[in-house]
Order: structure tokens, then C-alpha cells, then sequence
């Protein structure tokens, strides 16, 4: 016998057994199964997990594709009841009848995807009073794709509360400008300088006698003459302009301020400041300055130089050598005016027109001070003092009502230039330093020019300016300054428009237009409009392109927001209305800026070419109360205009619902 090996118990049958070498061994097929061995296949227990664990997955895909349909729907719901409550706001606003107020709801409910007939949809509708509405929109049963009845609950219901603002219907328009190209308004004389007032661009003719009429005026809506115009200068408050007593002399100057302008006049024996009410088109008076009689041949008289404005009030020089002080709008002579110029602290003699005219009194202002040029015309002779022909510079200080202490040196208040003559001889314009501010003024002569500084001591002519401006027959007006940059015109003899860059101490272009005679420009949004010998008022731009193109509005447009009857103020929309935005049909770019016009803060500003012409402006804070609005628009032709229609920029805001809750 060979009993087992001690400690060694017995091997279940087809277990493997591991011998101390580590090889495995296994009993061979179709041994007897040991004592306690499990069954033979256990695959049945693994197909019912299987199938429960797919059983739990297809009720768990059923619940979320079913929950996020009744989510879907519930949106759905939301947004109609929205929709229909914002419409019966409007209805509520003018009838109180239920039935009125539900088929509303309902019809906006149905074109929302639900339909108020369907026994499963239920549209309700309760006026909460005060404006205020409630509608509320109910789905029952709603079709499960993959639950059916499994779900409890297949309904969704959503409601939504909505008032009438009651804003009442404020609207302000503004319409735009077509580009000016040339409109003649030929009257009783020659233009002179453009006088923009709100839509209308005004200008009086020069050299003319009582009875003409001499004040022209074009519609910059139309780009046609003004209806009723030219109109005459009278000195009597009220009169339409039928008739006139005003002679207007060489040189024409006015100043618009507000609606109405006010201009150089000379009646039969006196000189003073006519006014004319471009809101009613109507004088609005004259007042006498100065007992300076008309000369025998009236079209040249130049008795008063200016008016210009410094701190709200006007200021003239009279060739008697005083200087006046005229207070608007009532019109009246400033306490204490007139006073002696520099020329009369000086000792000079009142100038004595010659042949039967007088030569220019031209005003430049920088700060409070006023620079005046006045020509001799022939040697003078005041007691002891001997006054040779040539031109006298003076300056006064309208703050201290006295000429400038100090001006001309040991000279006495005046400065003593070399030239003279008649036409354009002694315009005076202000010089700049490289960073355009002013530093003194010159006077310029048809072949050259004379500067001063501000206190009156002689500063060299500017280099290269004087081989823009100078030149055979050159007769330089009314300049113009814009940004660092004075434009002068070339008069009717050159037909130019000469640009002098302050900044780079050159020159900025140079063009001679043909016929158009120009004596000064004014700047109407970004365009010059040129006015001179023909009478023809047009338009160029800064970089000399003509027609300019800009259809900007005049200035700001400011935006109040509009009170509503619940005690709020809301702001609404500003559309363009009446032009095609498409790029390149009517304009090129149209940009509308929106800022804060109590601080200046930037707000919006929007490119609406290619949109829809609606700017939004219910995001704005009810607290901006004022809102200034720029248009900067680049017109294509004036296509957008030929239907006689102007494009309107319109800002508005009707009874609009808002939803409370």
C-alpha cells in the first residue's frame, strides 16, 4: 500500500491541482463530478439581466424624450401667451368687451401653434384692471411619442401679465438733405456769403439801392429758390419785404443768430443793424448807429464794418471811428456804446470816402478782442496830424470797453500797414501757429500781405501762402476756418478755392472751379456752400469733391423720451423713413451716433446701411433724459430725394404694450 501523503486532502474532480513543481493538473473529460460542484450552464440567469437592464434604458429614453417635448411645448406655450397678451393690451386700451378681448387672445394664440378650438387647448383672458391683462394659455393631453398613458401628466399651462404704456403718439421728424449741386437765385445784384438758418441757406446781394430785393434764399430740402423770395430789406418790424429801404454795400456781412439775421444796414442818412425774422419772413426792425449819410453813388457805400458776435451781443465800427454795441434780440444799443476806437484814441481823423464810394471795414474777432482794418484813401490832414493814404490796424477789447492797452507800440493804439486800395484790398484774416491757434492777423493786398501779431508789433508775411493767394487780378474775400485749415475763397475774377494747412504750414489744395465767382463759403453739416458774383449757391467738401455728398441732418437732433400717462418715460425708436438702405442705391454709408447730451457719452453709434432703417432705443436708461442725434450719411446722387419726398429721420413712440410679469 502507498497511502497519500500526510496533510495532503483529496482534489475535487476536474479542479486543478498545483504540484510543487507549479505545473497544474486537471482531471481528464468525463470524470465523475466531485462532491458540492456547481451546474453545468448559467446562461438563462445572464438573459433576464439583460433584459431588465434594457427594460429600465427604453423607460429612461422614454422619459426624456417625452420630458423634453412637454419642455418644448411649455416654451411654446410661454411665448404665446406673450404674444396674445401684448395684443389684448392694445385691444383693453379701447374696449372693455370680453368677447373682443378673447377672440384676440385667441387668434394670437393660434398663429403661435395653438389652437383656442382644439377641446385640448384652453385660452383664457382676465383684465386685472389698471391696463393691465392676464392670459393664460393651457395644453392638456399632449401625445407622448414613446409613454402614451404611462405619464401622469401630459398638460402644460403658461400665462403672462401685459400693460398699456400709454405713451401717446410723440414723434419728432427731421427731414434729410439732398446734396447741392448748383441752384441759381439771380436777384438784384451780386450774392456775397451764405447765411445757413435751420433749412434754409440765405444771402444778401451787394451794391444796391432801397426797393431791390436783395435777400435770396434757397430750401435745402428742395435745392430750390424759397417760395415768396428775394425778398427787399426794410427797416419797419412786421413788413413781408414787398418793398425796402436799405442800400447794401460792397460788402455785405450779417450774422444769423437763432432764426434771425442780423446785418450791416444804411438807410438815407443813418447807418445802423437791420434784422430779419427768417421764422416769420418777416423785419424784425433796425436800429440807427451813427448819422452817416448815403454817398451820391449809394451801391458802394461802406459806412459800418461788421456785425459780429462776441459773448452774445454785436459789434460794429463806423468809418466815424466809434465803435457800437447792439444787445439782441431786443435790439437796442449797449450801455454806454458807442465808443472811441483805437483809431479815435489815436487822434486820427474820420476817414472821408473818395469818388463817390468807401473802401471795407473788415472785423476779425479772437477772444474779446476785436481787429479792424481801415483805409486811407488820400492824405489827411487833423490839426497838426498828417494822415498819408495806406491802411490803419486797430484793435478793441470788448472786454474792458476799450481799445487794447498797449496795441502798436509807441504808435498809440494803431498800426500803420502800407496798403490800400478798394474791392477786396484790407480783408483781414486771423494767422495761426502750428497748433491753429491764433497768433496775429494779416491784411491782404491782391500781390501780397502784412501780418501783426495780436499786440500789434509787424511779423513776417507767411511763407508760402503768399504764392497761393497772390497773383495778377486775384481779389480774395471772406475766408473760411475748419479745423486747423482756413479756406479762402478766390473771387470773381479767379473762381478758385485756395486750402492753407495751419498745422504743416503748407498748403492743402488748390482747384479753380469755372464760373462760380465765389466771395465766401459756410459750412452746412460737412459741406461748404459757395456763394459769390453769379448768385449761385453750391457745394464741395474738404477733400474738393463737388456736389459734396453729405445728407447729414443740421447739427444735433436731440431726443427727449416720452412721458407716459402711468407717470414713466420711455424711449422708442428712431427710423429712417422714405430712402432704400440697400448699399450703393441710395447711399453709400449712413451712420446715425447717439449720445448722452447732458454728459457727451457715447451711447450707440450704428452703420444702418443694409438693415432695415430702425435703431432701438429702448435699451437707454430712462434717466438720459436728452439724447443728441448725428447723422453722417454719404448720399449716391440724389436718388433717394427725386421722388419729391426727402428721406425723414423720425423718432417715435406710439401706445406700445410691455409685459409686467
Amino acid at each position: 500500500m502507498n497511502p497519500d501523503p500526510p496533510n495532503h486532502p483529496e482534489r475535487a474532480p476536474g479542479r486543478p491541482d498545483r504540484r510543487r513543481d507549479g505545473a497544474a493538473h486537471v482531471d481528464p473529460p468525463g470524470a465523475p463530478p466531485g462532491p458540492g460542484a456547481g451546474p453545468a450552464d448559467d446562461g438563462g440567469q445572464t438573459l433576464l439581466i439583460v433584459a431588465l437592464v434594457l427594460v429600465v434604458l427604453s423607460v429612461s429614453v422614454g422619459f426624456a424624450v417625452d420630458l423634453g417635448l412637454l419642455n418644448r411645448r411649455a416654451g411654446q406655450a410661454q411665448q404665446a401667451a406673450d404674444a396674445a397678451a401684448l395684443a389684448v393690451a392694445v385691444v383693453a386700451a379701447e374696449t372693455t368687451d370680453p368677447t373682443l378681448l378673447e377672440e384676440e387672445a385667441v387668434e394670437l394664440a393660434l398663429a403661435n401653434g395653438f389652437d383656442g378650438l382644439d377641446p385640448d387647448v384652453g385660452v383664457e383672458v382676465e383684465d386685472l384692471g389698471d391696463g393691465r391683462v392676464r392670459v393664460v394659455v393651457t395644453e392638456q393631453r399632449i401625445p407622448m411619442l414613446f409613454l402614451g398613458g404611462l405619464v401622469g401628466d401630459r398638460s402644460v399651462q403658461r400665462s403672462a401679465v401685459a400693460r398699456f404704456a400709454g405713451c401717446g403718439r410723440c414723434e419728432l421728424t427731421l427731414p434729410l438733405r439732398a446734396p447741392l449741386d448748383a441752384v441759381d437765385v439771380s436777384g438784384s445784384g451780386d450774392g456775397f456769403v451764405p447765411i445757413p438758418v435751420g433749412e434754409r441757406i440765405f444771402a444778401i446781394n451787394h451794391k444796391t439801392r432801397p426797393g431791390a430785393k436783395v435777400l435770396i434764399c434757397i430750401d435745402r430740402l428742395t435745392n430750390a429758390p424759397c417760395p415768396g423770395y428775394p425778398k427787399a430789406l426794410t427797416s419797419v418790424a412786421g413788413s413781408g419785404g414787398t418793398w425796402g429801404d436799405m442800400y447794401t454795400n460792397v460788402t455785405p456781412t450779417a450774422v444769423a443768430i437763432g432764426a434771425r439775421i442780423y446785418y450791416a444796414g444804411q438807410r438815407e442818412l443813418d447807418a445802423g443793424v437791420g434784422c430779419w425774422n427768417t421764422a416769420t419772413d418777416t423785419s424784425c426792425g433796425y436800429v440807427p448807429l451813427a448819422l452817416l449819410p448815403a454817398l451820391s453813388n449809394q451801391q458802394f457805400s461802406v459806412r459800418v464794418g461788421g456785425p459780429v458776435v462776441v459773448d452774445g451781443d454785436l459789434y460794429l465800427i463806423s468809418d466815424d471811428l466809434r465803435v457800437h454795441c447792439v444787445r439782441v434780440p431786443e435790439l437796442s444799443p449797449c450801455l454806454g456804446y458807442p465808443r472811441a476806437s483805437g483809431l479815435a484814441a489815436a487822434g486820427l481823423p474820420p476817414l472821408v470816402p473818395l469818388g463817390g464810394k468807401s473802401p471795407p471795414i473788415d472785423i476779425q474777432v479772437v477772444g474779446s478782442r476785436l481787429y479792424a482794418v481801415q483805409q486811407y484813401e488820400s492824405t489827411h490832414t487833423l490839426g497838426a496830424v498828417v494822415v498819408e493814404p495806406g491802411g490803419r490796424l486797430h484793435c478793441f477789447d470788448t472786454a474792458l470797453d476799450a481799445p487794447c492797452p498797449g496795441f502798436g507800440g509807441g504808435t498809440g493804439h494803431v498800426t500803420t500797414m502800407g496798403l490800400s486800395g478798394s474791392g477786396a484790398a484790407g480783408q483781414l484774416f486771423v494767422r495761426r501757429d502750428t497748433s491753429a491757434q491764433p497768433d496775429g492777423v494779416c491784411v491782404n493786398r491782391y500781390d501780397r500781405h502784412e501780418c501783426f501779431g495780436l499786440d500789434g508789433a509787424p511779423l513776417e508775411p507767411v511763407a508760402g501762402l503768399g504764392a497761393l493767394i497772390h497773383g495778377t487780378n486775384f481779389d480774395v474775400y471772406r475766408e473760411l476756418d475748419l479745423g486747423g485749415r482756413t479756406f479762402f475763397p478766390g473771387g470773381y475774377l479767379k473762381h478758385s478755392t485756395i486750402c492753407w494747412d495751419w498745422t504743416t504750414a503748407s498748403g492743402c489744395g488748390t482747384t479753380v472751379w469755372g464760373a462760380t465767382g465765389d466771395y465766401g463759403y459756410a459750412l452746412d453739416g460737412d459741406c461748404f456752400i459757395g456763394l459769390g458774383h453769379h448768385a449761385v449757391f453750391w457745394s464741395f467738401d474738404q477733400e474738393f469733391e463737388r456736389p459734396c455728398a453729405d445728407a447729414s441732418v443740421e447739427g444735433e437732433l436731440e431726443l427727449r423720451p416720452c412721458a407716459c400717462r402711468d407717470g414713466e418715460t420711455r424711449w422708442a425708436d428712431v427710423v429712417l423713413r422714405g430712402a432704400d438702405l440697400a448699399p450703393g442705391v441710395d447711399f453709400s454709408s449712413f451712420v446715425v451716433t447717439l449720445r448722452n447730451a447732458a454728459t457727451g457719452e457715447l451711447m450707440a453709434s450704428l452703420d444702418l446701411l443694409g438693415g432695415d432703417g430702425a435703431v432701438d432705443l429702448t435699451f437707454l436708461d430712462p434717466s438720459v433724459d436728452r439724447l443728441a442725434v448725428t447723422v453722417d450719411a454719404e448720399a449716391v446722387g440724389d436718388h433717394a430725394w427725386r421722388d419729391g419726398e426727402p428721406p425723414v429721420l423720425a423718432f417715435h413712440i406710439g401706445d406700445r404694450p410691455v409685459l409686467v410679469e
